[in-house]
C-alpha cells in the first residue's frame, strides 16, 4: 500500500480557568521577592479555545471571537511595528514565529469573570503555536512565556498563579519565592474531590471587574502601608492551613476558611467589595453557606460559596433574587491541552 500523501495541518489548544482559594495576592512579585509566598487553586472545565492555521504568504490574522474584533497585517514585521499592540498581538509579537497564520480564539467565559480568563487566553495561544515547533517549551516555560507577554508586555498588572494554575491543571498549591516557583500537585482522594465539587457553588455577579486596576491600586496601598505586608503574610498562613484541611478531607473546616480568606481580603484594598457585593455575600451566608469569597481580584466577577448540598438550592434562590446566576462546573485536572489535526 502507498503511503498517503503528506497534507497540511492545524493546531488547537485549550486552557482552563482557575479557581484561587487562598494567597491571591502574595503572587505579586514585589512581595515574595522578599517574603515566601503560597496559593492554593484548582482548574476548572471552563476553556480558552485557540486554533492557528499556518498561511504560506507571511500574513497574519487575527480574530478574538468574543469581541467580534480582529486584526490584520502583511507580515510579521507590520505587527511589530504596531505600538498599541492588543493581548493576541503581544503574545504573537513575545513568540515571533517565521510563517503566517490565522488566529482564531474564543472563551467558555465572559470578560471580567475574576477566573483568570486573561491569563487563560494567553496560556492557549502559546500552546497553540507550541505544537507546531519542533522544540517545545515545557510547561513551565509556558507559563512564563505567558506571564512575560501578559504582565511585562502588555502590562495587565497581576501576580503569577494565573498562567501556572492554566498551564499545570489539577489542584496545586504554588509556592513563589525570589528566583524559585515551583507547582506542588496535590493528590486528593476520589471521594474528597468528588465531595468537595458537591459543596462549592460558583456565582456569576454580573459585575464585571478590572483586575489590573485592583492589583495596581493594590500595590499603592501596599508601599503606604505597612500593614499589608501583615495582612499578605496572614493570607499565605492561612493558605497553608486550607492546604492542610484539604488533603485530610476536613472539608467543613475548608469551608470555614473561605470565609477568613474573602474578611482577610477585603481588608487588602477598599475597592475589593462594595454594597452589592456585601449584599450578595450575606444572603448566601443566610441561606447556610458556610463561607466563600470572590474569586480574582474582587470589585465583580464569580463568587464562590461552601454549603452543604442539601442546602445548594437555598444559595441558589438567594443570589437569583439579587440578579445572580450560578454556572455549573467540574473540576479538570489536565492543563493546557494541545493538538494538530488535518485542515479539511
Amino acid at each position: 500500500m502507498a503511503a498517503s500523501a503528506e497534507v497540511p495541518v492545524l493546531a488547537r489548544a485549550r486552557a482552563p480557568v482557575r479557581m484561587s482559594f487562598c494567597g491571591g495576592g502574595a503572587d505579586l512579585t514585589y512581595f515574595f521577592i522578599d517574603h515566601p509566598a503560597a496559593v492554593l487553586s484548582c482548574t476548572v472545565g471552563l476553556y480558552a479555545h485557540a486554533t492557528l492555521i499556518p498561511r504560506d504568504d507571511g500574513k497574519i490574522s487575527i480574530f478574538a471571537e468574543d469581541l467580534g474584533h480582529e486584526e490584520h497585517y502583511n507580515s510579521l514585521a507590520e505587527l511589530l511595528a504596531v505600538g498599541d499592540k492588543s493581548l493576541l498581538a503581544t503574545i504573537v509579537a513575545v513568540i515571533k514565529p517565521k510563517y503566517g497564520f490565522d488566529l482564531y480564539l474564543r472563551s467558555d467565559f465572559p470578560v471580567g469573570s475574576g477566573l483568570g480568563g486573561s491569563s487563560a487566553a494567553t496560556t492557549a495561544t502559546i500552546a497553540v503555536f507550541n505544537e507546531l515547533r519542533q522544540d517545545r517549551w515545557n510547561t513551565y516555560e509556558i507559563a512564563e512565556l505567558a506571564f512575560q507577554a501578559e504582565r511585562l508586555c502588555f502590562g495587565i498588572a497581576g501576580g503569577w498563579q494565573d498562567q501556572y494554575a492554566s498551564a499545570f491543571g489539577g489542584f496545586n498549591l504554588i509556592e513563589f519565592e525570589n528566583q524559585r516557583n515551583l507547582v506542588h500537585p496535590i493528590r486528593l482522594e476520589d471521594s474528597i474531590r468528588n465531595e468537595l465539587e458537591s459543596c462549592l457553588v460558583l456565582c456569576d455577579t454580573g459585575i464585571s471587574h478590572d483586575s489590573g486596576r485592583l492589583h495596581e491600586l493594590q500595590r499603592q496601598e501596599m508601599e503606604a502601608e505597612s500593614s499589608q505586608t501583615e495582612l499578605l503574610h496572614s493570607s499565605v498562613a492561612l493558605c497553608r492551613r486550607m492546604h492542610h484541611y484539604l488533603i485530610r478531607g476536613e472539608l467543613q473546616d475548608f469551608g470555614r476558611c473561605l470565609d477568613e480568606a474573602w474578611h482577610l481580603k477585603k481588608r487588602f484594598s477598599s475597592a475589593i467589595s462594595h454594597g452589592r457585593l456585601d449584599d450578595i455575600y450575606s444572603a448566601a451566608l443566610a441561606a447556610g453557606a458556610l463561607g466563600g469569597k470572590l474569586l480574582g481580584a474582587g470589585g465583580g466577577g464569580f463568587f464562590l460559596f461552601y454549603v452543604q448540598p442539601q442546602h445548594r438550592q437555598r444559595i441558589v434562590r438567594a443570589v437569583r433574587d439579587l440578579g445572580c446566576q450560578t454556572q455549573n462546573f467540574r473540576f479538570e485536572s489536565s492543563g493546557v491541552t494541545s493538538w494538530r489535526t488535518k485542515i479539511q
